[in-house]
């Protein structure tokens, strides 16, 4: 059977095509609106609709152009129902339950938006459950104990700013422009002609407890520094400024995964210690002391730290999770770099992984977008 997923939760327009017995991808067609983010200094929900509508029957045309299919061949319809921007979330929602009563035979499917993104790697690595994913994207900055398809324990969450937001954030207050890419992608660029050592920001919540995240203060730092930058300083000062910024997110970034996984039950390989720098050493060493103020829970230990969301195709995280996931013995999966960021595929493959969990079940009534929507929702439905 083959599953197409329908994802419009914010500026991407994507639609994916996935085989559920050979777990192969036949399309994956993305639209993405930088230019018109570009315009506007950001996205603009309605304007983002707008372009969701007309970019969605041409998107739809060039996947199954791709995958060289017709609607006969598709059985199930996936697409996210939250959470998101509300008018984007409906384009994509509207058009399964209009496709839905085109082709009774289409099964329509609701899929939250996070557990695409913790899912997916599963399409290519043998990731086996339970297993610690770290959401950082645009939009979220989470990490959740997946304990299975439909089992999921939310350990952190970011306070304020996303971390893919933080990055666009700072990456205008540096004056980057691009019609190409997110600007956070461009940020990235500048951080490796960079000295994170001549620029230092302060790292967030240090002082914490938690495995929360919090960047709207790193953020402000930036700002302050940036305001006393005029035309004569060298593009050198702004290269510095975004690796300075960048080693700051990413140390606050495994600050709290590293709580997530001692308090999930994993232990430091302490042969690998050297790998971690004296600020990580002494955070690592202090866990336990960590974890006897954190409210006890049951976890069951993880098999393997997952990254995923559009800021994972950054290098320079990846090579530090790897980093921190290699101290603990335990694996550190990414999906592919193009799959990242918001795609259709990551929906589809997410409806198959339900499908073989608990079989295939037509909803009684029609899907209705949810921009705040629980991870666990379907405990209540």
């Amino acid at each position: 059977m083959l599953v197409l997923g329908v994802e419009t939760s914010c500026d991407d327009t994507a639609i994916g095509i996935v085989c559920s017995k050979s777990n192969q991808i036949l399309a994956n067609v993305v639209s993405s609106q930088h230019s018109l983010n570009a315009k506007y200094g950001g996205i603009v929900p309605s304007f983002a609709a707008r372009s969701h509508h007309v970019n969605l029957p041409i998107v739809l045309g060039e996947a199954f152009k791709a995958a060289d299919v017709t609607w006969t061949d598709i059985g199930v319809l996936a697409v996210t129902k939250g959470p998101g921007l509300v008018p984007c979330l409906k384009a994509g929602v509207d058009l399964v339950n209009e496709l839905c009563e085109r082709y009774p035979h289409l099964v329509p499917m609701e899929i939250h938006h996070l557990e695409g993104h913790a899912l997916l790697p599963r399409l290519f690595k043998n990731v086996k459950f339970p297993f610690l994913a770290l959401i950082v994207s645009g939009g979220h900055t989470s990490l959740i104990m997946v304990n299975d398809f439909d089992n999921y324990q939310v350990i952190g969450c970011t306070q304020d700013d996303a971390l893919g937001e933080a990055f666009d954030k700072v990456g205008r207050l540096l004056d980057i422009k691009s019609e190409k890419s997110h600007v956070g992608a461009v940020l990235e660029q500048y951080a490796l002609k960079g000295d994170p050592e001549v620029e230092m920001f302060p790292v967030p919540m240090q002082a914490s407890i938690s495995a929360d995240f919090s960047f709207s203060g790193l953020k402000s730092a930036v700002a302050r520094r940036c305001d006393t930058l005029n035309e004569s300083d060298e593009i050198k000062t702004r290269f510095n400024i975004a690796a300075g910024f960048q080693k700051s997110a990413i140390d606050h970034l495994l600050t709290s995964t590293r709580r997530a996984l001692v308090w999930t039950g994993c232990t430091v390989n302490r042969y690998q210690l050297s790998h971690i720098k004296k600020f990580e050493y002494k955070v690592s060493r202090d866990m336990k002391k960590y974890s006897l103020n954190y409210p006890p829970r049951a976890f069951r230990k993880p098999t393997a730290l997952v990254v995923s969301g559009g800021v994972a195709a950054n290098l320079y995280l990846r090579g530090r999770m790897s980093g921190l996931a290699s101290c603990f013995s335990i694996p550190a999966i990414f999906p592919p770099a193009n799959l990242c960021t918001d795609n259709g595929v990551m929906i589809a493959w997410a409806a198959i992984e339900r499908m073989k969990g608990i079989g295939l079940n037509r909803p009684s009534t029609r899907i209705v977008a949810q921009p705040r929507l629980a991870l666990n929702f379907r405990e209540t439905i």
